[in-house]
């Protein structure tokens, strides 16, 4: 019987996280940019009771931080699968257009879980009250898919020029 092999394609280390880095900025002000232009800053602020357009600023660059470091360790673990599941969804992560599809559809699962999903779980674990669901906001939304665009399209672009 043979043993599967986990084979890096990437290494962890300054390659990835310096291919990681330009799309995740760019994703991280344009999505703060939308919320900030459309008065929705201070309402991320005020989730965690927190006042203001900065602190609103700071939890979009914490959250975004974190899903860059989940974007990257996911690139990771596809990229190492040689069989099974993994592999069907094996993309190749040097084309940009392949790239900004996963980041938009990693992203929009994270909104999914994040913002659509927690909140009323943990409302009615916390309090036993009621969330609205589906409590859409379509500006969330669109930001947090141009995040996911931003994140992966840019990935494949710089990768080619650091590696």
């Amino acid at each position: 019987m043979a043993v599967s092999r986990w084979r890096p394609r990437a290494t962890l280390g300054l390659e990835l996280v310096f291919s990681v880095a330009p799309g995740l900025l760019v994703g991280t002000l344009v999505f703060g940019a939308m919320l900030y232009a459309t008065d929705r800053i201070e309402a991320v602020a005020q989730v965690y009771s927190l006042e203001g357009v900065v602190a609103g600023w700071l939890v979009v660059v914490t959250y975004s931080l974190a899903l860059g470091v989940l974007y990257a360790a996911m690139l990771l673990f596809v990229g190492r699968a040689d069989d099974g599941l993994l592999a069907a969804l094996n993309v190749d992560f040097h084309d940009p257009i392949a790239g900004a599809i996963w980041g938009g559809l990693f992203s929009l699962v994270v909104w999914l879980g994040v913002v659509e999903l927690a909140p009323p779980v943990a409302t009615a674990v916390i309090d036993g009250g009621s969330w609205s669901f589906p409590s859409v906001d379509w500006v969330v939304l669109l930001g947090a898919v141009l995040f996911g665009l931003l994140l992966g399209g840019g990935y494949p672009l710089v990768r080619d020029v650091v590696s």
